[in-house]
């Protein structure tokens, strides 16, 4: 009977004891309604917050387009030293294909990647020689380029800021015309160079994005002779072509393949 009682009385404490603490609960919720439903909130913000999250690996194609320019030709007679003249190239259309692939690293923003570009592109011009201006030479850069480059970037979210570099080919045409008719001589010259430059792109959704690129090819180091057919008794005419650089400013869209959300 002892026992009966304490037991009975621990229970009726026990259960007095929870009715406090759910009207302190039910309390609480009245006078601080904006805190619950901030955590509430919260809560439910969590897993979208995880979509922010954006994996650029993978491979990808596409297409660029854009423009083209160059500084100047140097026109040097080989014959003739000091008869050194420049002219300028005109701007040109640039228009190509892409093919690549990244590799983001697990848990960080740093992207890596290997690219390769190819396309059309045509740079002309045409001058005089410095101290004979009778004569006159022509160039063209073109009709093609492609590229081999490494690529590294940063991704935040959806959008990639990167740089790249590697080698450029392209072909480079000059002619040498005397005021001789029938005697002009010409050559022709495959490049294989240096480029670097860099760019943005910004993933549109898990498959399509858009970029804007610039890239500088150097043609620093590049000599296209031309030399005509010798006379009797008279050295033969040569000419040298020397070349700066050409620059390339594109836009382009691409198609991948992998990574995503």
């Amino acid at each position: 009977m002892f026992h009966d009682t304490v037991f009975l009385a621990f229970e009726a404490g026990e259960i007095q004891y929870m009715k406090k603490i759910i009207a302190a609960s039910f309390i609480s919720a009245l006078l601080c309604p904006g805190e619950i439903a901030a955590a509430d909130l919260m809560t439910k913000a969590l897993p979208k917050a995880q979509l922010t999250t954006f994996d650029w690996s993978g491979c990808y194609a596409g297409g660029s387009i854009g423009g083209a320019w160059a500084r100047h030709v140097g026109l040097t007679d080989v014959e003739e030293p000091g008869d050194v003249a420049t002219y300028p190239l005109q701007s040109g259309f640039v228009a190509g294909g892409t093919l690549g692939c990244n590799l983001q690293i697990v848990g960080s923003p740093v992207v890596v990647g290997l690219e390769g570009n190819g396309g059309s592109l045509r740079l002309t011009g045409s001058g005089p020689e410095k101290f004979n201006t009778a004569i006159v030479s022509s160039t063209k850069i073109g009709n093609w380029y492609a590229m081999i480059t490494g690529r590294a970037g940063y991704a935040w979210k959806q959008v990639l800021f990167y740089v790249k570099g590697g080698a450029g080919f392209t072909e480079v045409v000059s002619t040498v015309t005397p005021p001789v008719p029938g005697i002009a001589g010409s050559a022709s010259r495959d490049i294989n160079s240096w480029t670097a430059g860099g760019g943005i792109e910004w993933a549109i959704n898990d498959r399509w994005s858009a970029k804007a690129e610039y890239m500088f090819v150097d043609l620093a180091n590049t000599a296209n002779i031309v030399r005509l057919a010798p006379s009797p008794n008279v050295a033969t005419p040569t000419w040298s072509h020397d070349f700066g650089a050409v620059n390339l400013v594109t836009i382009g869209l691409n198609y991948r393949w992998g990574g995503g959300r």
